[in-house]
């Protein structure tokens, strides 16, 4: 059987067309980052060492990154642990939660993320001590208790006073009323 560029084999035509070989050389020298000139064996040898590691420039470059990569990923974290730390400050400042619970809100910020303890810890209201409620919120003489005055009462109170209906307001559930 013979295989050549007068019979209906396609190999015999591709193996003789020289043109086209150049152009795919060229091209792969351009890609490479060579000289259009380089030849075949150049270019196989670039393939090689590029195979093999031993293509210096690309390996350092590739080390280069990895370790910008690094950097940065070491930056991100720093960056979360000062949020998660200044959110869970802020939630022992406000009174939300304990110093001696600081530390779990700490690494529960660092598993779930900055974004999720803050929407935790949004959730939560200050702890109302006993001594705030209790013997600190006498009203005025005459006045009447919250529980005691009907809803026009109310809504003028709140309007017009509302310093009066607040301390009335805490001094009957011990909590600030919320205004919408």
């Amino acid at each position: 059987m013979e295989l050549s560029a007068g019979g209906q084999c396609a190999v015999g035509l591709i193996n003789n067309d020289s043109k086209n070989t150049s152009m795919d050389v060229k091209e792969i020298a351009r890609i490479l980052g060579m000289k259009e000139d380089t030849t075949e064996a150049e270019i196989t040898e670039r393939l090689n060492a590029m195979n093999q590691g031993k293509d210096e420039a690309a390996n350092s470059r590739i080390r280069e990154l990895e370790e910008k990569l690094r950097q940065m990923e070491a930056e991100k974290a720093a960056r979360e642990k000062r949020a998660i730390t200044t959110l869970v400050d802020a939630a022992v400042k406000a009174g939300k939660i304990t110093v001696d619970k600081k530390q779990h809100f700490v690494e529960l910020g660092s598993k779930v993320g900055v974004d999720s303890l803050t929407e935790t810890l949004s959730c939560m209201n200050p702890a109302v001590k006993p001594t705030d409620v209790i013997g600190h919120h006498a009203s005025a003489p005459g006045q009447k208790k919250f529980s005691e005055m009907d809803e026009k009462e109310l809504k003028e109170l709140r309007d017009n006073d509302r310093t009066v209906y607040c301390e009335l307001y805490r001094s009957e559930f011990g909590i600030e009323p919320e205004f919408n």
